[in-house]
């Protein structure tokens, strides 16, 4: 008889405890307003372990991190919650959702709250303007809205850091960590130079030479190649451009170095040591040794060296009276539409077969 009437108190008083967890929700909320943070947020906290996706137990407890004057405010607590709110209340059922329109709570509600925080979490990260401030903001908050925002405002707070740090490796962590960044060309830019600078800082030939070979892709290599060109040549020796050839016969400056070489021993014993001759080219090579006499043949102006072997062809030149008498040596004749060097002939002769 007693076990009977205890069964059926318990079912008359059922409703009513389901009335009174309903309620946690709301006596919660009035607590909110009234500021008595500790007895809302135990009254919560019973809902939520009760029921883990309790959507109005939920949407309080954002409620609750989001009070400033709250000693436990918390943006990202904040968030937290109203994301677990707004992910229960789309798994919910109509009959459900109806129900929480009277709390009220629904989508709008939801989103509402949602916006708020991450505007606010969005004004923090630009209260401390650092790269780890927009870094938590895109890890905590990646669906918000002001996503895009956020990026370039780390993308530009990071470079400005690059700057301030003003090193080839914090350029290089600057592009590499964020390569589509609007400043990723300018920081490879002010890499590269500061790479440079900074390896060949001491201006020594080996730390030119280094740097050549370690970075061939750099825009500073050139550069580098130039410095590597005037020490290695500073004395101007015919030795120290064969040198300067033989180490880097693909240089900018190889026809250049060719060029200088050339004319150090074009009048030498020492040009057959630093170019390869065929039998003709040794001829025309001696011929440089002799003097210019002027011939006309049909009408037509050409010269003959001493020993009567054609130098120039003849063409349609006019003739200068100081070239009348013969005994030219110079090696440049300066005629009436052309200028001819009887050393240059031999040059491009040499330069044919070297190439």
């Amino acid at each position: 008889m007693f076990h009977r009437f205890s069964t059926l108190l318990f079912l008359l008083f059922l409703p009513l405890i389901g009335v009174s967890q309903r309620s946690r929700e709301y006596q919660a909320e009035r607590s909110l307003q009234k500021k008595k943070w500790e007895h809302a947020y135990s009254l919560l906290k019973k809902s939520i372990h009760k029921d883990s996706i309790n959507i109005a137990a939920l949407y309080v407890m954002a409620h609750y991190f989001f009070e400033q004057q709250n000693p436990s405010y918390q943006i990202d607590s904040a968030y937290r919650y109203t994301t677990l709110a707004s992910q229960s209340f789309k798994q919910s059922s109509l009959r459900q959702k109806e129900r929480l329109k009277k709390f009220p709570i629904d989508s709008m509600f939801l989103q509402n709250l949602q916006e708020a925080i991450e505007a606010t979490a969005f004004e923090r990260a630009k209260k401390a303007n650092t790269e780890r401030s927009y870094l938590d903001f895109l890890a905590g908050f990646p669906k918000a809205k002001q996503y895009e925002q956020v990026v370039q405002l780390r993308d530009e707070v990071s470079y400005l850091d690059a700057i301030r740090e003003n090193t080839f490796i914090a350029f290089k962590n600057y592009f590499s960590t964020y390569p589509t960044s609007i400043r990723a060309t300018e920081a490879k830019a002010h890499y590269e130079k500061l790479l440079y600078l900074t390896k060949t800082a001491d201006h020594h030939l080996l730390s030119y030479e280094l740097f050549v070979k370690t970075y061939p892709q750099s825009p500073y290599t050139d550069n580098a190649e130039q410095h590597i060109f005037e020490i290695r040549t500073a004395e101007g020796t015919a030795e120290q451009y064969r040198n300067f050839l033989e180490q880097y016969p693909r240089s900018t400056r190889a026809k250049k170095a060719q060029n200088i070489l050339f004319n150090l021993v074009a009048h030498t014993s020492e040009l057959k040591d630093y170019f390869l001759f065929t039998d003709s080219l040794l001829q025309v090579a001696e011929q440089e040794k002799h003097y210019l006499v002027p011939i006309l043949h049909a009408g037509l102006i050409g010269f003959i060296n001493d020993i009567g072997v054609e130098v120039i062809q003849p063409q349609g030149l006019e003739l200068a009276d100081e070239y009348r008498c013969g005994d030219i040596l110079e090696d440049v004749l300066v005629l009436s539409n052309k200028i001819i060097s009887r050393s240059v002939l031999l040059f491009m002769l040499v330069m044919l077969m070297l190439f």
